[in-house]
């Protein structure tokens, strides 16, 4: 009988910046705060917000971001459905999955038009942060 998995573990980052390298998108700083976290697969956005909160001392209405890479997409994770996603994202991964934090306190500016003068995603990040659109029938 094959086993279900019921958590999964992630990696957690704060204190760092989407960019792009090479063509690909890495969350980099030299300050960054790493951690790991095992959540229950059944997670809701309440619970992921609250466990990333204590482990990572950041004040839950701060009005932080959780984001990830997603085939060079970064996805924003802030409702039930979207933690289910990247939920279901780490268990089809083949490697520990990172939960980057984009704080609203890191100050920059990016845009998204073709005079782009940054290839990070800063304060402003909702500009270049993947939004899944579902549309109910």
């Amino acid at each position: 009988m094959k086993s279900v998995k019921e958590t999964v573990k992630i990696r957690v980052c704060k204190r760092g910046a989407w960019e792009r390298i090479d063509g690909a998108l890495e969350y980099m700083s030299l300050i960054c705060v790493k951690r790991t976290l095992i959540l229950p697969l059944l997670s809701s956005s309440s619970c992921l917000l609250e466990a990333v909160s204590e482990r990572l001392d950041i004040d839950a209405s701060s009005g932080f971001m959780l984001t990830y890479n997603s085939d060079n997409d970064i996805v924003e994770v802030c409702d039930d459905l979207e933690v289910n996603e990247f939920m279901e994202f780490v268990v089809k991964s083949s490697r520990i999955v990172t939960l980057c934090i984009v704080e609203s306190s890191i100050h920059g500016t990016q845009t998204t038009g073709s005079n782009q003068q940054s290839n990070s995603i800063h304060a402003t990040p909702s500009v270049n942060v993947f939004h899944k659109n579902i549309e109910l029938f």
